[in-house]
């Protein structure tokens, strides 16, 4: 079942001026740019975690930022989240910018999860698509599991294991 607003609201106080009809308008907190400098392996290998490197980008003067076509950013979001028991999260591009060709890379958030989350975009337009800072740019929608699932304790529970390269 998707839980509606002002379930929401009661299961995550932080977002309330985030929560829409059903589901959490995540908003910028910064943006990164995917690279591999040194050419390391990246992707996973026996269990073992490659993650590419990423550089903060800066926005504009404007406070804009753009994503250039065909390249990968990571969304860092503007304020950690908890999920709590009993809940997960899928998330989803806003319908606008799906609209102009920024394609997120499907993720879930699961059950118990606390930290900031890390969303990976690619711009799929021949044209750059610009988002200002702060911008609701991705929507979590919260489902109710069946009561068996786990509590995560993975690797990126509370900010674990991805780090930017200055």
């Amino acid at each position: 079942m998707i839980i509606g607003n002002e379930n929401l609201k009661r299961l995550f106080p932080e977002f309330e001026d985030c929560i829409k009809e059903n589901g959490i308008d995540l908003r910028i907190g910064s943006v990164e740019h995917t690279t591999n400098r040194n050419n390391k392996l990246i992707g996973c290998v026996d269990g073992t975690k490659y993650l590419p490197q990423t550089y903060e980008v800066e926005p504009n003067s404007d406070g804009v930022y753009k994503f250039y076509p065909h390249n990968h950013y990571t969304i860092v979001i503007d304020r950690p989240i908890s999920i709590p028991d009993g809940y997960c999260q899928f998330y989803f591009i806003r319908s606008t910018f799906a609209r102009c060709g920024l394609m997120i890379n499907d993720a879930v958030g699961d059950n118990g999860f606390e930290g900031t989350l890390r969303i990976g975009v690619y711009n799929a337009n021949n044209l750059p698509i610009t988002a200002g800072l702060n911008e609701a740019i991705i929507q979590a929608v919260t489902i109710k599991n069946d009561d068996t699932a786990t509590t995560y304790n993975g690797d990126y529970k509370e900010d674990k294991i991805y780090e930017s390269v200055e």
